[in-house]
């Protein structure tokens, strides 16, 4: 879905801006950032991660796909790694509530890595952080596309109405018709 969104933004912003910077935070293994760069040849794509294993992962994936030089791999916290605006932010950031961690299913619980789905006790913690940091990073025009929640629409919406006043600001539901997205337009 965060992929299909990106994909709906690029078109939205051309042809202004034919050439998107779109940077994927939390990248964790790639596939978002590798499915933009695939689909999106003329994008630069960056892809940002706290864990070092998890950008090399990416790069792995990168060069088994053959796009390891149309993807910058960039360690750090959010969007601290970047040298230049972004036209498209993509990010799938950990937002289970802490007190949650006991109910997920054993396959994620045992083998996903806390850090990649725990979010804090309400589950936004790194979600509004973004949020925070998102408006001296993000051109106008330009997107912002966020995972959720299933019950974080209300939530995620004031927390991006707050850094993002003017913008137009939707919350997406997935195939179930639960909320999966927030998406921000500047």
């Amino acid at each position: 879905m965060l992929v299909d969104e990106a994909l709906a933004q690029a078109l939205r912003l051309q042809p202004s801006c034919p050439e998107p910077h779109i940077v994927d935070v939390g990248t964790g293994c790639g596939a978002i950032a590798l499915a933009l760069a695939m689909r999106l040849p003329a994008a630069r794509v960056t892809a940002v991660d706290t864990s070092r294993a998890a950008l090399d992962l990416a790069r792995h994936n990168a060069e088994r796909l053959g796009l390891s030089s149309p993807v910058r791999f960039a360690l750090g916290d959010l969007l601290s790694p970047l040298d230049e605006g972004a036209d498209i932010i993509v990010a799938n950031l950990p937002y289970v509530p802490s007190g949650e961690w006991g109910c997920l299913a054993p396959e994620i619980r045992f083998y996903e890595p806390r850090a990649a789905l725990d979010g804090g006790p309400d589950g936004l913690r790194i979600i509004a952080r973004l949020l925070n940091e998102a408006p001296t990073h993000l051109r106008s025009p330009g997107a912002l596309v966020l995972e959720i929640g299933d019950d974080q629409g209300a939530a995620v919406t004031t927390l991006a109405r707050k850094a993002f006043p003017a913008a137009t600001i939707a919350v997406k539901k997935d195939l179930a018709s639960l909320d999966r997205a927030v998406l921000v337009e500047t």
